[in-house]
C-alpha cells in the first residue's frame, strides 16, 4: 500500500525538478547561443506553476482539494511547457524554411519541464486513487 509521505516527497520532488529544468537550456540558436527559460516570459510562468506545486506540497494536510491544486499546477505547467515546443519547433521550421542552414534545436530543459510537470499529473492521479472513497469526503468540506 503506498505512503502519503512517500507521495508527497515525490511530489515535493518533481516539483523542485521541474523548477530546476527551468534553468536548463529551452532553446538553441546558433546565433544567440543556448536559450533558458528564465531569459523570457515563458519560463516565468512555468517556473510559477512549478513554484506553487512546491509551496501547497509543503503545507500541513492531506485534504484533497490540496492535492487536486498540487495535481492542476502539474497540468499548466506541462501544458505551457507543450505549447512553448510547439512555438519553438514552427520556429525551428520557418527558420529552415526560409533557407537559413543553421542548426537549431529543442533543448532539453523544456522536456524535462513537460516530463516532471507530467510526473506531478501521474503521482496526484495516483495518490487520489489510493485515498479511495475519503477524497469524496475532502472535496465536500
Amino acid at each position: 500500500m503506498p505512503n502519503a509521505n512517500n507521495q508527497r516527497m515525490t511530489l515535493l520532488t518533481l516539483a523542485a525538478l521541474g523548477i530546476v529544468s527551468v534553468f536548463l537550456p529551452w532553446l538553441h540558436l546558433p546565433t544567440i547561443g543556448t536559450v533558458n527559460g528564465m531569459e523570457n516570459d515563458r519560463g516565468i510562468l512555468v517556473l510559477t506553476f512549478f513554484c506553487l506545486a512546491l509551496i501547497f506540497g509543503f503545507l500541513p494536510g492531506q485534504g484533497a482539494m490540496k492535492t487536486v491544486f498540487v495535481g492542476l499546477c502539474g497540468v499548466a505547467a506541462t501544458g505551457l511547457a507543450i505549447y512553448y515546443i510547439i512555438i519553438y519547433q514552427n520556429l525551428i521550421h520557418e527558420m529552415r524554411a526560409a533557407g537559413d542552414p543553421a542548426e537549431r534545436a529543442v533543448g532539453v530543459g523544456i522536456y524535462l519541464a513537460v516530463a516532471f510537470g507530467a510526473g506531478i499529473v501521474a503521482v496526484t492521479l495516483w495518490s487520489l486513487a489510493t485515498k479511495g472513497n475519503n477524497s469524496m469526503h475532502d472535496l465536500d468540506a
